[in-house]
């Protein structure tokens, strides 16, 4: 296994709600850890992979949306003109996670 692999494995994407209703990936670390200290890096570089891989299959399906990736609060969040249904946000984050190459990440 791949060092970058590992490091996806430690932490774990917990789909959310906005108060407004937008759908919301936060990442957290995943125990034993209880913080991304040092980790940094690799955290960002998977938010953004994961905001490029949404924006991506938004604009293929025609969804009217923003994504907006904040690396320095752990998340994505995914703003759509209409409200996304819980399932269909679950397809598309599984869908994002698989091209962005984040297949090994646990989604809750």
């Amino acid at each position: 296994m791949s060092n970058r692999k590992k490091e996806w494995r430690e932490f774990v994407v917990v789909l959310t709600r906005t108060a407004a209703g937008s759908v919301r990936l936060q990442f957290v670390p995943k125990p034993p850890l209880q913080s991304f200290n040092g980790r940094y890096r690799q955290l960002a570089i998977a938010i953004y992979r994961i905001a490029i891989a949404c924006e991506q299959l938004c604009h293929e399906v025609e969804l009217d949306f923003v994504v907006s990736p904040e690396a320095f609060n752990n998340r994505v969040d995914i703003e759509a003109s209409g409200r996304l249904s819980d399932a269909l946000a679950a397809e598309l984050v599984h869908k994002a996670m698989l091209r962005a190459g984040l297949e090994d990440v646990t989604v809750e």
